[in-house]
């Protein structure tokens, strides 16, 4: 397996993240950002996933956003959870 590597057409991450969805070809589309890290069990919880639902999609909810600061990086943190629970029900 390798990696295709697309020059976007279109500045913004959604237009950038369309026409990756775009050009994949297989069954799973997985977006991960530059400033993001997966957790250790993250093929697990992908698989457990897959299947489901025709159409579906999901976050992780523990992330690890490389800040420093103790209270950017907790204020960070507590917006992505609440931006996870509004959307998730």
């Amino acid at each position: 397996a390798g990696a295709t590597v697309l020059r976007a057409s279109k500045p913004g991450r959604a237009g950038q993240m369309n026409q990756g969805a775009n050009a994949a070809k297989g069954d799973v589309i997985m977006f991960l950002h530059a400033d993001s890290t997966l957790p250790a069990d993250y093929t697990r919880l992908v698989e457990a996933s897959i299947g489901r639902e025709k159409h579906q999609w999901g976050s992780f909810r523990s992330i690890d956003i490389g800040i420093k600061n103790p209270l950017g990086s907790f204020l960070i943190k507590q917006g992505v959870a609440l931006r996870t629970r509004l959307l998730h029900k």
